[in-house]
């Protein structure tokens, strides 16, 4: 998804004077998670948009949100402590208190492994990616061949 300016800059009054020194944000959506009580406890949230000092954040169902947690992002691979500035209903939003942590794996669009690369992996196997049909003088009814090479989830002969 691609990242936005958030053209509306939706701000609750309150916030509005703080707004002139905070960073830009990016409009987002994604999926992301409040971890509170040493991560025993924990609420989904969508984060609505994201600079590099703070989110607002969306709650799908009216939650005591404590005043500071962990936000982990999955998507982007990170968690950050945060601190709960302000609410309105079922937004919130949130302060980072302090440094991005990589989670340990690596982030979902950097996973998905291209096709050449994987043609590439079975070619390093001797497997093939792909079958030949053929037809010959030898075979007159003109029915087609597979090649007998063993290929992804055939058995060799």
């Amino acid at each position: 998804m691609a990242l936005t300016e958030d053209p509306n800059n939706n701000v609750p009054p309150a916030e509005e004077n703080a707004q002139a020194e905070r960073a830009p944000r990016m409009r987002v959506l994604k999926k992301g998670k409040i971890l509170f009580e040493n991560g025993t406890r924990s609420y989904t949230v969508t984060v609505r948009n994201i600079s590099e000092t703070g989110a607002r954040l969306q709650l799908s169902d009216p939650q005591a949100v404590p005043l500071e947690f962990v936000l982990q992002v999955e998507l982007d691979n990170f968690r950050v402590p945060c601190r709960r500035v302000w609410d309105e209903g079922l937004l919130y939003g949130v302060e980072f208190t302090g440094e991005k942590e990589l989670l340990g794996h690596e982030p979902v669009h950097q996973a998905v492994q291209s096709a050449e690369s994987i043609r590439s992996s079975f070619q390093t196997y001797g497997m093939s990616t792909s079958t030949t049909d053929t037809t010959s003088d030898n075979n007159p009814g003109g029915t087609v061949r597979r090649s007998s090479k063993p290929g992804f989830g055939r058995r060799g002969g």
